[in-house]
């Protein structure tokens, strides 16, 4: 005689057919998920971040008088601290890693350092110390604060175009700079710093 298999009650039917059926969208909906690179994520929300300081930048300076076309030196440099107290005060609350915040700062240092141990790794260092404050002007301190002022009589560093390409790219409005073996973020115009990485580089 065969044995009998059990077999669930009438009313169970819906029910595990409706289970099935979720199980089998969520499986299909994950697998149908692109996967993340975290480093692409990480580059994506930087360049957000920066690009929001940009905008408050040219919403500050668009607030200022405008300089004439043939504006002197001191009205020049009258606007550009104008500018640089309108930024400090709109973030005041601005810390480090604001913008370097640390996932990029990890893919930046990362990047930084494979190219620092890879083939080229000496012209990098050698152009990395071209126009760097602490190797050329040592007297000259720059002050590692977010929304200080980079000295006028300090030089600006050199940055690999290796290392560029593999940064993500920035609007005009800043740039990046090393400090000794610190990396800044620069705003050109208001000649501040937005945010540094302290010991980007491995050596100098």
């Amino acid at each position: 005689m065969r044995a009998l298999r059990a077999v669930p009650p009438a009313g169970n039917f819906p029910r595990l057919f409706t289970a099935a059926c979720a199980v089998a969208l969520f499986l299909t909906a994950t697998a149908e998920q692109p996967r993340v690179n975290p480093k692409a994520a990480a580059f994506k929300e930087f360049s957000n971040r920066v690009q929001k300081y940009v905008e408050l930048h040219k919403k500050l300076e668009g607030g200022l008088p405008k300089l004439p076309d043939k504006a002197d030196a001191p009205a020049i440099e009258a606007h550009k601290t104008a500018l640089a107290d309108a930024i400090r005060a709109a973030r005041a609350d601005a810390k480090p890693g604001d913008i370097f915040f640390e996932d990029v700062r990890k893919s930046l240092v990362e990047i930084l350092r494979k190219e620092i141990r890879g083939p080229k790794g000496k012209a990098i260092t050698s152009s990395v110390r071209e126009g760097n404050p602490k190797v050329e002007a040592p007297t000259k301190p720059v002050p590692l604060q977010v929304n200080a002022k980079y000295p006028d009589k300090a030089p600006l560093s050199s940055v690999p175009p290796s290392v560029l390409l593999n940064f993500p790219k920035l609007p005009e409005a800043v740039e990046y700079r090393f400090v000794g073996r610190d990396l800044i973020l620069h705003d050109v115009a208001a000649n501040l710093i937005v945010d540094f990485i302290r010991e980007a580089l491995p050596h100098l």
